[in-house]
């Protein structure tokens, strides 16, 4: 039982105990974000209008990657829309933060990627006066000492929703001049970094689009019942014409079926071995925009999720099984003191050889042609499967040695460059702990 003495002036706007129980005693000077701001604002009001193909970028809580804003899929309004929300048009270093839904407290920066840009009723806008402390207190407000006081703040509500006065509420410590200035170094690296992978995706992509050169999306009808007797398959999905004719343009630039290409991975963590702590990864542990291991859960087997753990190596591929249509395959890159596995039940595991590149293989898996194979593959409805046998079907095409040199290693740079951004902002986070 926890007992604390609170004074009754205290009690004033709220009388809950989570509320004003907090975890940690302060120990650090704070500005609260009411001192900090110029407005805040958002407009619960604006629905009813529609996107269009082009235009001025929409973000939705979709969009927030945490501290950077993923365009990715961004939606668009029309130039009209846009001047009819003006209230909510982003100015260059805004903070955003969703303020309901699960993703309750999310937050992004807008660094001027677009001369314009507005905002979806389900977040709110934070402008500061100061620009040049925004990426500190974006951070901040990513960090456990924000989050800590936005749980309180919202404790005890059916539909949790963050208001204004809840915003300029919360405590940022007020950081020195050194660690200001080193994490203000930390995070100009990362735009820089940020900005370099979005060349780079661009320049492999545009390449990728030269070797792979199709026109299998835009394919005639095809007789299902000619599907049914060529194929030897039943279920209607997989005859869909457009991966009819996605099948045919693989067979005809000559290609090799996954599972003889790499090696499908089937051995386990024995049954009863529990002496040992090891690291266990399932899907959402899988960042399926950037192609990241985010989390390795390292714990007892008999305390992680039951069901088969398949024994990772450093390099092998990992394809989820479920929902094939979120694109969820990665490289696993660790070599980690302690046995490190995957859920058997939820990603095939393959593995390949040390000559081979690898990365250009999780390149076409993750590309439209690898994502429509894997999904073509699928059964069920609401909750979408495929089975290892399916995708050890999925067909890689042979390139030329020196092309597939190339783009192997484009590509791995991609993630590399990725993979140095995460470490900064988990640098970033640590200053301010």
């Amino acid at each position: 039982m926890r007992i604390a003495v609170i004074s009754s002036s205290n009690l004033i706007n709220r009388a809950d105990v989570k509320y004003n129980i907090d975890d940690e005693t302060k120990e650090y000077d704070v500005w609260k974000i009411a001192e900090l701001k110029e407005i805040i604002v958002r407009d619960p009001m604006c629905y009813g209008f529609q996107y269009s193909k082009v235009g001025i970028p929409m973000i939705r809580i979709s969009d927030l990657k945490e501290p950077f804003i993923d365009y990715s899929k961004v939606a668009y309004v029309s130039e009209m829309v846009h001047k009819k929300l003006k209230k909510t048009s982003l100015e260059k270093m805004d903070i955003l933060m969703s303020v309901r839904g699960v993703s309750i407290g999310k937050i992004g920066i807008f660094l001027g990627e677009f001369e314009e840009a507005n905002i979806s009723p389900n977040i709110i806008i934070i402008r500061l006066k100061d620009k040049k402390i925004a990426p500190y207190v974006c951070m901040t407000l990513m960090s456990d000492v924000a989050k800590r006081q936005i749980k309180r703040a919202i404790a005890g509500s059916s539909k949790p929703t963050i208001t204004a006065p809840m915003i300029e509420s919360i405590e940022i410590p007020i950081p020195s001049d050194d660690i200001l200035e080193k994490f203000n170094d930390f995070f100009t690296q990362c735009v820089e970094k940020k900005s370099k992978e979005a060349y780079l995706r661009s320049k492999f992509e545009k390449r990728f689009t030269e070797i792979f050169k199709s026109d299998f999306e835009k394919s005639k009808k095809i007789s299902y019942e000619e599907c049914l007797l060529d194929e030897k398959r039943w279920d209607p999905h997989y005859h869909n014409p457009q991966y009819k004719s996605l099948r045919q343009y693989l067979n005809e630039i000559k290609s090799e079926k996954l599972g003889k290409v790499l090696t499908p991975v089937s051995e386990l963590v024995k049954k009863g071995k529990n002496d040992e702590k090891i690291g266990y990864i399932e899907i959402s542990d899988i960042n399926c925009i950037s192609a990241r291991i985010e989390n390795i859960t390292v714990d007892f087997p008999k305390k992680l999720p039951t069901g088969g753990k398949v024994i990772l190596s450093n390099g092998d591929i990992l394809i989820s099984k479920v929902r094939p249509y979120r694109n969820c395959v990665t490289i696993y890159r660790e070599d980690l003191p302690f046995t490190v596995t995957a859920s058997k039940n939820g990603l095939s595991v393959y593995r390949g050889k040390t000559e081979q590149k690898l990365f250009y293989i999780l390149a076409f898996l993750r590309s439209v042609c690898g994502k429509l194979q894997i999904e073509m593959y699928q059964s069920g409805t609401s909750y979408p499967t495929v089975s290892d046998d399916d995708l050890e079907n999925i067909l890689i095409p042979e390139i030329d040695e020196e092309l597939e040199k190339e783009m192997d290693m484009m590509y791995k740079e991609i993630l590399d460059n990725y993979e140095i951004q995460s470490n900064l902002i988990v640098k970033m986070l640590e200053l301010i702990k």
